[in-house]
């Protein structure tokens, strides 16, 4: 077995990739690629946090409430996440009876519910963020510090093309 997806060959990934023909347009190609990506990075994430006992999804909503110590709305946090509040109203339960979140009333509007790392979260999330950021350098660790640097900045201008793009409505009349 391979200790890191970095040292498996390529030859026994299956990835989405595997699927498109040469002529696909590059935009699919591209698509594909970044999707393949974030496939085999999550899937070595879950690997190295499923032996700490965290999943991924826990990992990253303590990620997100640890960049806010006063907490944050449902609807914040599950927007942060990129779901919808249904989605993640069941984790955020579990988290909380095990002790990991609070969850409090905002102090201005009482309707709002807002969560917030405990102390048992806080130490759980600071002992288990080390091994994600070992495993994003190890899985990286090919590419150097000024091409990640340059492919930061360039898929910031893709995400902010695909944020700012707005579909066109088809016409009614054919």
């Amino acid at each position: 077995m391979f200790a890191l997806l970095s040292e498996m060959p390529l030859a026994n990934m299956t990835d989405r990739e595997a699927r498109v023909a040469g002529h696909d347009a590059l935009e699919v190609r591209l698509w594909l690629r970044l999707v393949s990506c974030v496939d085999l990075i999550e899937r070595e994430l879950r690997q190295r946090l499923a032996k700490c006992g965290v999943s991924l999804a826990r990992f990253e909503v303590m990620g997100h409430l640890d960049r806010f110590a006063e907490g944050l709305s449902m609807g914040k946090l599950s927007e942060r996440l990129m779901v919808s509040k249904g989605n993640v109203s069941a984790l955020f339960a579990r988290m909380e009876r095990e002790g990991l979140l609070e969850r409090m009333t905002h102090s201005e509007d009482r309707r709002i519910q807002v969560m917030r790392l405990s102390k048992r979260g806080k130490t759980l999330f600071d002992s288990v963020k080390p091994i994600h950021h070992e495993v994003l350098r190890a899985l990286m660790a090919d590419v150097s510090r000024t091409e990640l640097a340059a492919l930061r900045d360039r898929l910031s201008v893709l995400k902010a093309s695909a944020a700012g793009h707005k579909p066109r409505r088809k016409s009614r009349r054919g």
